[in-house]
C-alpha cells in the first residue's frame, strides 16, 4: 500500500519534537509491473512547522492470486449426448488478488482429454466418461494460480433395438442358423454387442 508509512519509511528529526504527526499522498507514475510511485511525505511538529519530502518507489507483485474454482459436476447425457458442459452451465472460477482489481485479473481454463469409466466389449471403449476443466488466474504482473473442476458425463441410457419376424417351414427350419434380423443402437457406443436365445418352437 503507498499510502502506508510502515512501508520503507523516512527517518525524521525534530529538534524539540519526539512525536512528529506524519502524512502521505502518493502518485502512480507508471502502470507497468513494477509500477513506478511518487510519495510525499508531510512532516508537521507540534509548533505546526511543516517539513516535506519526495519518495520513489518501485512497487513489486509477487503474490499469486487467490482463485476458486466451481464445484464438480455430473450431468446425465440424453439420446444424443446433447449436454451444456459451457462455463455459462456449470460455472466459471472466480479469483482476488492483493494489488490487481478484478478487471486486472484474467482467468483462462483448459479442457483435459475424456477418461471412459466403461470396459467396451471392442476395441472402442465408450460410455460414462470425465474429463478434468483446469482454470487459471493471471494478475497485472503475470503471477498465476489454478485450480481444476471435475466433470462427469453419465450414460444411464440402454441401447434402442430393433427386430424383424421370420417366418421359416418347419422343413426348411435349421437350428444353427439365425432367422430375421436384429440392429442396436446406443447414444454412446458405436457397436452395441449383442447375444439371443431360442426361447420357444412352434409345430
Amino acid at each position: 500500500d503507498p499510502l502506508d508509512p510502515t512501508q520503507v519509511p523516512l527517518d525524521v528529526f525534530d529538534n524539540c519534537d519526539g512525536d512528529l504527526d506524519f502524512s502521505i499522498e502518493a502518485w502512480p507514475l507508471s502502470g507497468s509491473c513494477p509500477g513506478s510511485w511518487m510519495r510525499i511525505w508531510t512532516a508537521t511538529d507540534d509548533c505546526g512547522n511543516v517539513a516535506m519530502a519526495e519518495q520513489y518507489l518501485a512497487l513489486f507483485d509477487e503474490t499469486a492470486p487467490v482463485i476458486t474454482c466451481p464445484a464438480d459436476t455430473i450431468l446425465v447425457i440424453d439420446q444424443d449426448i446433447a449436454d451444456d458442459t459451457t462455463t455459462t452451465a456449470l460455472g466459471m472460477a472466480e479469483a482476488m488478488d492483493n494489488c490487481s482489481g478484478w478487471s486486472d485479473i484474467t482467468i483462462t481454463y483448459v479442457d483435459g482429454d475424456f477418461s471412459v469409466d466403461c470396459e467396451g466389449d471392442d476395441d472402442q471403449p465408450e460410455g460414462t466418461m470425465s474429463f478434468t476443466r483446469t482454470f487459471t488466474a493471471a494478475d497485472f504482473c503475470d503471477n498465476t494460480a489454478s485450480c481444476t473442476q471435475m466433470i462427469t458425463l453419465i450414460d444411464t441410457l440402454a441401447p434402442m433395438v430393433t427386430v424383424e419376424d421370420a417366418t421359416v417351414s418347419c422343413l426348411d427350419y435349421d437350428p444353427t442358423m439365425t432367422y430375421g434380423s436384429f440392429t442396436a443402437e446406443d447414444n454412446f457406443d458405436t457397436d452395441v454387442a449383442h447375444s439371443w436365445v431360442e426361447d420357444s418352437v412352434y409345430a
